[in-house]
């Protein structure tokens, strides 16, 4: 079953399905408090992995976007410098971490329903 909030797509289970936006941000796409995504209601990600967040940056509520509407996410472990927001862990340059790994027993559900693991990764379909 899928679930929407806040415009957003979620699998039953918690888990945001989300779309690779490495190379960027289709026309035509839609956009929800910033957020660039698809007309099924997928946001679109950018795993920046070991890399740094662009200079170029915008931040919405802490977090690092692109100015086409991707938001900057990475799937190294979360660290002790990193501060959380809503439940999430930022990496310190404002990249969310993320998890693909499935929803798990322990894992919290945040912002109307987005699962997160115990240490704060935000659990995504894909990066």
């Amino acid at each position: 079953m899928t679930v929407y909030v806040a415009g957003r797509r979620f699998s039953d289970a918690g888990q945001l399905q989300t779309l690779d936006g490495s190379g960027g941000v289709p026309a035509g796409s839609f956009f929800a408090d910033g957020w660039a995504m698809d007309g099924t209601g997928k946001p679109y990600v950018h795993n920046l992995a070991g890399s740094a967040v662009p200079a170029a940056a915008r931040f919405i509520s802490g977090i690092a976007f692109h100015n086409d509407g991707r938001m900057y996410v990475t799937n190294d472990a979360v660290a002790a410098a990193d501060r959380f927001i809503s439940g999430q862990a930022v990496r310190s340059d404002g990249a969310l971490r993320v998890s693909t790994s499935a929803v798990a027993a322990t894992d919290c559900f945040m912002q109307g329903g987005w699962a997160t693991s115990s240490g704060g990764a935000a659990r995504v379909s894909t990066i």
